[in-house]
């Protein structure tokens, strides 16, 4: 929980003209922790505790699980994020 709740400081906003979401920034940060360190974590963590996040923490992990390989002009949007988030929270997984 600590390193998920450290990895949502590592975060930026990013905003189009119709989407906006979050982009984490590891640099300088990868003795600590990496980003296939980061999914695994987020993976492997018990859904059913989300609530110990912030609302704006829990779009930025689900963020994060989402963005996880892809290609940094394909980032998605919180609306993406919110429906995974939605899907833990209903399926626990």
């Amino acid at each position: 929980t600590l390193k998920i709740k450290f990895a949502c400081n590592l975060t930026g906003r990013w905003n189009s003209t119709t989407e906006a979401g979050w982009k984490f920034y590891f640099e300088g940060y990868e003795e600590y922790i990496t980003k296939d360190n980061l999914f695994t974590i987020i993976q492997n963590f018990d859904k059913s505790k989300l609530e110990t996040f912030s609302e704006t923490e829990q779009i930025k992990i689900a963020s994060f699980y989402l963005n996880h390989g892809r290609d940094e002009t394909n980032l998605v949007n919180d609306g993406e994020a919110l429906e995974l988030l939605k899907e833990w929270k209903n399926n626990n997984i």
